[in-house]
């Protein structure tokens, strides 16, 4: 059975009416980003652009309190991670595996037009579902709203889990094969009474006076 836009499972009594926030922070840029080759999971450390849009995050983020720091194992987003957890002064950063960047079976290292020629039909060998990736990313986000309702959650991870995220809980109307994800946007989520509301989609005002790239 997928997964939904909603936790399973009652809500104590405490959390049933408080607001759980989580703001989901994209990794910052690794030379694949730059060259728009699709990195997957591979353990590619950030380039100088992507650590100062990582930085700008964190500035942004520390104007607001924060009790707990997740992130994907995929080494972009936990640099990131790590980066923002000494900003921000947090002590400890959850790492969950479900968040880990999809695999892009062989069509690891390509550039977008290098896919399409080599796959034309639109099947790669080896690679992962975007099903397979929304599924596994909300299923992170609903353990950690029952394991920490009401509290406010900063997770890090990759464009195809948060707008795996973002299409289900917009129903469809933003995120996988919808929306361009950018590079060190901040996205946030609120959850009340059982039910998930996207408050903000791809912020990047944070980030102005920086070019974005993709993520491939």
């Amino acid at each position: 059975m997928g997964e939904t836009a909603a936790p399973a499972g009652a809500a104590s009594d405490k959390t049933a009416w408080a607001t759980t926030t989580v703001a989901l922070v994209r990794h910052g840029q690794t030379d694949a980003n730059q060259q728009q080759r699709l990195q997957g999971r591979e353990d590619r450390e950030l380039n100088e652009k992507g650590k100062e849009q990582v930085r700008l995050s964190a500035e942004h983020l520390a104007a607001y309190h924060w009790d707990l720091l997740v992130s994907s194992p995929t080494r972009r987003a936990l640099q990131s991670a790590e980066l923002i957890a000494h900003r921000l002064d947090i002590g400890h950063v959850e790492v969950v595996p479900d968040l880990m960047a999809r695999e892009p079976g062989e069509a690891y290292n390509l550039t977008p037009r290098e896919i399409d020629n080599r796959f034309p039909d639109g099947h790669v060998p080896g690679s992962e579902s975007r099903e397979h990736v929304r599924e596994r990313a909300m299923r992170s986000l609903n353990h950690l709203a029952r394991a920490h309702g009401g509290k406010r959650i900063l997770i890090v991870a990759h464009r195809e889990g948060i707008n795996g995220i973002v299409w289900l809980v917009s129903g469809g109307q933003l995120g996988t094969g919808i929306s361009q994800l950018k590079i060190g946007s901040i996205t946030q989520l609120e959850f009340r009474q059982g039910e998930w509301r996207l408050a903000d989609y791809n912020a990047t005002g944070h980030l102005d006076g920086l070019a974005h790239g993709q993520d491939r």
